[in-house]
């Protein structure tokens, strides 16, 4: 295979680090990882958020804002921020924050909390 033109090969049964690595190595290609929550990270953002004041929210709003999660947009999520009701200032910067930090999935569940 060398012979031939090939650069390396990479024999079976196939590890997925050994992949990256040679990617690194031939293309000069950097992976950057990214952590993946811890559950008490995630209820630590969950339990941040006042469910009972999202509760108050209508729920046709909620299915919007859980539409707008899945597709994981930022701007659409914003929009409906901006029109809840200004007596409740705390629950609308938690849910930027969430939004801030792409936690789309957070929200997802707490609509699902809420709904449920």
């Amino acid at each position: 295979i060398l012979s031939q033109g090939c650069d390396d090969f990479i024999r079976k049964p196939v590890k997925e680090d050994l992949i990256f690595e040679k990617l690194t190595e031939h293309l000069g290609i950097i992976f950057v990882y990214e952590d993946k929550p811890q559950p008490t990270e995630l209820v630590a953002t969950q339990s941040s958020v006042n469910l009972e004041a999202l509760a108050v929210m209508p729920s046709e709003w909620l299915e919007q804002l859980k539409k707008a999660a899945l597709i994981a947009k930022p701007a659409p999520i914003l929009k409906l921020i901006e029109q809840m009701p200004k007596q409740d200032p705390l629950l609308a910067a938690q849910l930027k924050r969430i939004v801030d930090n792409y936690q789309f999935s957070d929200i997802i569940h707490l609509v699902n909390l809420v709904n449920n």
